[in-house]
């Protein structure tokens, strides 16, 4: 190829780009509108897992409702005593009494890399007890916490009109 047909293909492709350049420019969207997606066309099989960050999301377009267990606040409320139950809550399977003071709280998921938090639950509030419990918990299995009362740094049951309720967040 001669010099003089290279400087004749150079000046044809330089014209086209420019070209395009004007036209992306003059439609308003600038470079990225020329590669601009349609609306609703990425569901969820068109999203690589782990990779939507929260800046990638519109405040106010997620929902409670849309967040999984693992997302969501995990809480028991569990009445405790020597007539154990789970009362009620979410992510949770079952509450049992294991020993003097000693209780075990299953969850559904896996709660390694999660914070929790239990508080006394006192129904009888108003009412004067004799009994001050600290509660403390830890991490049991991958998915179970053990809550321990204490009174007077011994282990002690609570009395059966008492409870804790337990939340787990991820």
């Amino acid at each position: 190829m001669d010099g003089s047909r290279l400087k004749k293909v150079a000046s044809q492709l330089a014209i086209a780009v420019a070209g395009g350049l004007v036209a992306v420019t003059l439609t308003g969207a600038g470079p990225v509108g020329a590669f601009s997606v349609p609306n609703n066309s990425v569901n969820s099989a068109k999203i690589v897992n782990n990779s939507v960050q929260s800046i990638d999301i519109k405040d106010g377009t997620i929902e409670p409702g849309d967040l999984t267990v693992r997302a969501a606040t995990r809480w028991a409320k569990v009445n405790a005593g020597m007539n154990t139950e789970l009362i009620r809550g979410r992510g949770v399977e079952n509450a049992t009494r294991e020993g003097v003071g000693g209780y075990l709280v299953e969850f559904a998921q896996p709660i390694t890399n999660c914070a929790w938090n239990a508080t006394l639950i006192h129904p009888g509030a108003g009412l004067e007890t004799p009994m001050v419990v600290t509660l403390y918990v830890t991490r049991y299995t991958d998915t179970s916490l053990w809550v321990q009362s204490m009174y007077d740094d011994d282990l002690a049951d609570m009395n059966d009109f008492m409870g804790f309720a337990l939340t787990v967040h991820c």
